[in-house]
């Protein structure tokens, strides 16, 4: 269930103000948290779980820096973009005329119907009813 709080917002088209819905995924789950979960689903230890965490960590991190892209299976897929000015040929183009780099995040396909109002499962509640 994906819990959501009304929230009053301007309309950037006719700047009228209505309430949109706003995920509110409180409380935030934290990685000794995931690793609990590991632990107490399959045989491995509480230390072992998070070394293996960490590193996954470590290395997708090096990866992304050296401007690759890493595909989490079942997850997606976390690439790095590049905003920059434009140049009229690419003779003229210089690194110095990158101006912004971003992590990006492409879900993969089963995540995105897990996530979809096509999924007959998906609910959500609103957690200002009966408040």
């Amino acid at each position: 269930m994906i819990n959501y709080i009304p929230v009053k917002r301007r309309n950037p088209v006719d700047a009228s103000v209505k309430y949109y819905a706003q995920n509110h995924p409180d409380p935030l789950v934290t990685t000794r948290e995931l690793i609990g979960e590991i632990v107490a689903e399959t045989t491995v230890t509480e230390a072992d779980a998070l070394a293996v965490v960490s590193a996954y960590v470590e290395s997708m991190q090096v990866h992304l820096i050296n401007g690759n892209s890493c595909k989490i299976e079942g997850l997606g897929i976390f690439s790095v973009t590049l905003g920059s000015e434009g140049t009229e040929t690419a003779e003229e183009f210089k690194s110095s005329m990158i101006n912004g780099v971003r992590l990006r995040f492409r879900a993969d396909s089963r995540l995105k119907y897990e996530l979809s109002l096509d999924n007959p499962e998906i609910s959500f509640k609103n957690l200002m009813e009966n408040v």
